[in-house]
């Protein structure tokens, strides 16, 4: 191959033919290539995927995500470390896994949402903090049909916010991401609560906090079930507090579920470009 600055349209156009051949150790050429001129490579493969053999196609649209997912790496990084807001970060994250979706999608459904709770708000006690959480509950859940992803539904658009508002499922922090979003619209108060194994949202009150499963279509938990889930875990202290999770904690620990799942998936590519984010934001898994 030749260096990245000298590749014609033509031979962009070659290369992404060439995916379709015989040969792993060529497709492996060609996709390496394909990602040092991602933009006249998205181009060269989006003009051809649907002309492509439906055998080949999976082998294109894999090769598509992983060009649109390089050149999301580093904003990524910045945005971690830079001024971190949790929907920004969320959809940048989605585009590791899939090329479609942009931000507009994203928004507008998480908008819909916001607006069918504030609707739901006016016609209750909204100073109730249970009628704030039940009015929540029936929107998302019920209205929008958001839960948790049966095991055998898992894959890894579910670790991601797009995955869980396309799919309505999904595993437990993008479910949470999804009501803390939403709750930040409307005006009702919850936040993240970086439980181990399994992601919660607390919603605050001066009478008393409740502590919510998205997962189980937002079910409150009993103080003494997150206790106990802090003890099997091996922690010390069963004070919630220091587990209140930063935007920051929210993009991290989805990279890391995504990283899980990519390599459950045999997706090396993805793993690894999770890996690479998570080292340069100091929030790598560990081996």
């Amino acid at each position: 191959m030749t260096s990245s600055s000298s590749y014609s349209a033509e031979q962009v156009a070659a290369m992404v033919s060439l995916l379709s051949d015989d040969s792993e150790a060529v497709v492996e050429k060609c996709h390496d290539a394909l990602l040092s001129v991602p933009d006249e490579a998205e181009l060269a493969l989006r003009d051809v995927i649907e002309t492509v053999d439906q055998v080949d196609r999976p082998r294109f649209e894999s090769v598509l995500a992983d060009v649109v997912a390089s050149r999301w790496e580093q904003p990524i990084i910045d945005e971690i470390l830079g001024d971190t807001e949790l929907e920004r970060g969320a959809i940048l994250i989605g585009r590791l896994v899939d090329p479609g979706p942009g931000p507009d999608g994203v928004t507008t459904a998480l908008d819909e949402m916001a607006a069918c709770v504030s609707g739901a708000l006016e016609q209750i006690d909204a100073s109730d903090p249970l009628a704030q959480i039940d009015a929540m509950r029936t929107v998302l859940v019920e209205d929008f049909d958001l839960r948790g992803a049966q095991p055998s539904r898992v894959n890894v658009e579910s670790a991601t916010l797009h995955g869980v508002l396309r799919d309505t499922q999904g595993l437990p922090l993008p479910l949470c991401i999804a009501w803390i979003l939403v709750g930040r619209r409307a005006g009702v108060p919850v936040q993240g609560l970086n439980m181990p194994n399994h992601f919660l949202i607390r919603h605050r009150n001066e009478a008393a906090d409740t502590v919510l499963d998205a997962f189980h279509s937002g079910r409150a938990v009993k103080d003494e079930d997150c206790r106990r889930m802090l003890r099997l875990a091996g922690y010390t202290s069963t004070n919630l507090e220091p587990l209140t999770a930063t935007d920051r904690d929210m993009l991290e620990r989805t990279l890391r579920n995504l990283f899980m799942l990519a390599t459950r998936a045999e997706q090396p590519r993805l793993a690894a470009r999770c890996r690479r984010i998570l080292q340069a934001t100091r929030g790598a898994p560990s081996e």
